[in-house]
């Protein structure tokens, strides 16, 4: 199970990012097929199907992650982390497939609100013409998202700091094609640490009308997150 690098550049100020300076990346069809990240793990994990009463938690307000080496702190105590090891062997007794569970660091269940949060981080080892980047990684996140929507609405994607790092938000509503096709709405932060090419990718799961107000939590879990 998953659980730190001098800043290759300074992070650029904080701002919109245009979508299409990202697309003037020269980025290949194979890092899309390669790179199957996030929604593919909503079917499991999504706010659809989880409930206090499913999920075993974990104490504490800071967990940590040692491989890739990722500190995530929760925004308030209304946030608990869920035990992931605990989730995934009773997946395994039942034999349920726990592929689901690799890269995955942290999961938090926001009861309240019925948000979740998933936080995945791993070392790309993809071999490519061009260094992946914080910036090209985004756009391929954000096509893969847009995929599970049905005419999803983007809000334009914008610099941020993630940690101490520059990272890359941005949030998406839309319906679902699959599962319980319902209006649903993901929060969602990049960023690639390109002197050991680590990725990570925090996602936000709601209801589309808590999102403006989750978005606060968001980004201080954005702000308190050490990568």
């Amino acid at each position: 199970m998953a659980t730190s690098a001098t800043l290759a550049k300074p992070p650029r100020q904080a701002g919109s990012l245009g979508l299409s300076d990202m697309r003037r990346l020269n980025l290949r069809q194979s890092v899309l097929r390669t790179l199957v990240l996030g929604l593919f793990l909503l079917g499991t994990f999504g706010v659809t199907s989880a409930d206090d009463d499913d999920l075993p938690f974990l104490k504490g307000e800071i967990q940590k992650c040692e491989s890739p080496q990722m500190l995530l702190k929760r925004p308030h105590d209304g946030w608990q982390f869920v035990d992931l090891e605990k989730l995934r062997l009773k997946a395994k007794g039942l034999g349920e497939d726990t592929k689901g569970y690799r890269n995955l660091c942290f999961r938090l269940w926001f009861g309240a609100k019925r948000a979740e949060v998933f936080v995945w981080s791993w070392i790309d080892e993809e071999s490519r013409e061009q260094p992946l980047t914080t910036e090209s990684f985004a756009l391929i996140k954000i096509e893969h998202l847009k995929g599970v929507f049905e005419k999803p609405k983007l809000k334009k994607p914008k610099l941020v700091k993630f940690g101490k790092r520059p990272g890359v938000f941005f949030t998406i509503e839309g319906t679902l094609r699959e599962g319980t096709k319902k209006p649903h709405a993901i929060l969602c932060a990049v960023c690639v640490r390109e002197e050991d090419k680590t990725v990570a990718v925090i996602q936000l799961e709601c209801d589309p009308k808590h999102a403006k107000a989750l978005k606060k939590d968001f980004l201080k879990l954005l702000k308190n997150t050490r990568f």
